[in-house]
């Protein structure tokens, strides 16, 4: 039997110890979320059944996705945190010679979040990094890194915010199970930092072959409040993809928007907005420019329910040293929902817009689809379920420099997680990927074209207390 066979066995029987054996351990420090009245949220805080709620005040034409508010019960904090993972990889997917089997890999991950809110500004930061260790492949030992951070401020009539997403990854963060499950599936970062529309994002939404690649966006977005019901926005970003293995596409992307928001009511707000995306690629001489206007609507239950919704026409003009300029009519669109209740969180979102292919493709027109799950079962136990969904379709124009017209994505993640006392949790976890194209070489390593990828792992997790600031 060898030794990782039986550090498996070890943390399986952990992991499974019945929960009363666990009866002399601190309680646990993970609180139930506050319960919502029924009525409105302006009878909820009179009434004194839930903390206050600070409404959400992102702005529907802006680059963040509206989050549902929770009550905060620790405003400025510092928390540390440390992951051990031990995965099983069916691993054809991330060699190129196709090894058969199981291969074990292990990965330590170290955490870092913060957090700083006052009556004006609010700063936010997630980090996580570490490595991942192979059994018998020690050539495809990686280090990943993961980072970003949001700052805001909002005066009576000006608001600020600039912010910063960076990952340093050894495959696609499509999907991507290497922080531990579904806590990193998908390239998420901490919950205290949300989640931004998908065209202000430079990332990857498909699988490739195993290698280091770096993807970075940098955003700033200025708010004007000319009302009290109306406002206006100004957003920027800038991104870049990186590959440090041959054969990808490497890219540079810019994105400016401007818009309009008016509030029907508390609940309802209506948005219009126009914007340009702009690819540039390395070593081709090929651009692309897609401009957009949309129309958007959101409906917002403080601390309950965040829906929005968006879509309208787009135009993308090409420019190529080969067949000079080229223009193509088509359509974007994004929603997003998340819902709370007290045991159990749900979100969902969808968007179709012009991309920058992903590192496989000279500019895509992608559709992605994500969606989450989370319930706490019992005081201690807590299951979550995580699939998503992308289509990335080369545009018409231009060259074809991949050797797939079109690719298909899938992935699955669940996991079921149990606080051991007050500073500790185990979980067990599982995710699927799988890839399908008309790709004319589907065993090419760098092509990510054709496969299927099981990865089961299982966690031991500890974080410190919350540090107060």
């Amino acid at each position: 039997m060898t030794q990782q066979t039986q550090l498996l066995i070890i943390i399986a029987a952990t992991f499974f110890v019945p929960p009363g054996l666990w009866g002399q351990q601190e309680p646990t420090s993970v609180e139930e979320p506050a319960p919502t009245a029924t009525g409105s949220d302006e009878q909820a805080e009179v009434e004194g059944s839930s903390p206050p709620l600070t409404p959400d005040p992102r702005p529907l034409s802006g680059a963040e996705e509206l989050r549902v508010e929770s009550p905060a019960r620790s405003r400025n904090f510092v928390l540390p945190s440390l992951r051990t993972t031990l995965f099983g990889d069916s691993n054809r997917t991330i060699l190129s010679r196709g090894t058969a089997g199981v291969e074990v890999s292990g990965s330590i991950v170290g955490g870092l979040t913060v957090q700083q809110v006052s009556r004006r500004s609010e700063f936010a930061l997630d980090y996580q990094g570490g490595g991942m260790l192979y059994a018998r492949n020690s050539e495809l030992n990686a280090m990943m890194h993961q980072f970003g951070f949001t700052e805001t401020y909002q005066g009576r009539r000006w608001g600020l915010m600039i912010g910063d997403r960076l990952s340093l990854l050894p495959e696609s963060p499509f999907g991507f199970a290497g922080f531990g499950g579904s806590f990193g599936v998908g390239g998420r970062f901490g919950s205290n930092l949300g989640s931004w529309n998908p065209v202000f994002n430079s990332n990857q939404s498909l699988f490739t072959g195993r290698g280091s690649r770096i993807a970075n966006s940098a955003l700033t977005q200025i708010q004007y409040n000319a009302s009290s019901r109306s406002s206006f926005t100004i957003s920027g970003s800038y991104g870049l993809l990186r590959f440090r293995e041959p054969g990808y596409i490497e890219s540079d992307f810019g994105q400016a928007t401007v818009g309009y928001n008016y509030a029907i009511n508390r609940r309802d707000n209506i948005a219009l907005t126009y914007g340009v995306s702009l690819f540039r690629y390395q070593g081709i001489d090929y651009e692309m420019n897609a401009h957009y206007a949309q129309i958007a609507y959101s409906h917002r239950v403080t601390g309950r329910v965040a829906f929005q919704m968006a879509g309208g026409p787009q135009l993308v003009i090409a420019h190529s040293g080969v067949s000079g300029k080229q223009s193509r009519a088509s359509w974007t669109a994004h929603t997003a929902l998340h819902y709370r209740r007290p045991r159990t969180s749900f979100e969902f979102s969808y968007a179709h817009y012009t991309s920058n292919g992903s590192g496989l493709l000279l500019g895509a027109s992608t559709d992605q689809f994500r969606t989450s799950v989370g319930v706490r079962l019992t005081r201690n136990w807590h299951w979550s379920l995580s699939p998503g969904y992308s289509r990335n379709e080369q545009l018409r124009q231009g060259p074809t420099v991949g050797t797939a017209s079109a690719y298909n994505s899938v992935y699955a993640s669940t996991g079921l997680s149990r606080t051991l006392g007050r500073y500790a949790d185990l979980s067990l976890h599982y995710v699927l990927q799988e890839q399908w194209s008309d790709a004319r070489n589907p065993t090419g390593i760098n092509t990510g074209s054709s496969f299927l990828r099981h990865n089961l792992g299982i966690s031991l997790a500890w974080h410190g207390r919350k540090y107060e600031m």
